[in-house]
């Protein structure tokens, strides 16, 4: 690995080229998840901040993101209210952008199951995974207004009424 050339399991007469980048990834430090003899190959380490020390904005953008790839995946449109954005904003992922995609996905997945519509997906708060519910830590809205994603998917946003649409 160090100098570029390997043997496979097994084998003890061949060794083998390679160019290859490894990249890891964890979320937890590295330290603690890589062996020390791996470790200290690796020429440098960079950090991303965890999901709940990232800005709204961010935040935002990500739930956004993966909200579009669902409605990609699905072949629908996606809407979801107010307080579902808010409740996915400022829920605190344990699991860090991970977890935010499966919430979303499961949230597809059971407003998905109770449509009826073969064009829209509402999803509202009761779509959201009981464990996220239950663990609530911050207050959010009472269900108002509609945030819509279309299959342009073009945000736009008016701010200051209930009729805020992204």
């Amino acid at each position: 690995m160090d100098n570029g050339r390997f043997q496979r399991i097994g084998e003890k007469d061949r060794w083998r080229a390679s160019s290859a980048r490894l990249i890891f990834a964890t979320t937890k430090k590295p330290e603690e998840a890589l062996l020390k003899t791996l470790l200290r190959r690796i020429p440098f380490v960079t950090q991303m901040p965890d999901l709940e020390e990232r800005s709204l904005n961010e935040k935002e953008e990500l739930i956004i993101f993966f909200l579009k790839k669902e409605a990609k995946r699905i072949g629908r449109e996606v809407y979801f209210s107010r307080q579902v954005l808010n409740i996915l904003l400022n829920y605190v992922y344990k699991e860090n952008v991970g977890e935010l995609e499966n919430v979303i996905r499961m949230s597809c997945a059971a407003a998905y199951l109770n449509s009826t519509d073969d064009v829209k997906l509402q999803i509202m708060s009761y779509h959201l995974p009981a464990t996220l519910l239950s663990d609530i830590k911050a207050s959010v809205e009472v269900e108002q207004g509609t945030f819509d994603l279309p299959g342009g998917f073009s945000k736009r946003c008016i701010y200051g009424s209930n009729d805020f649409f992204i």
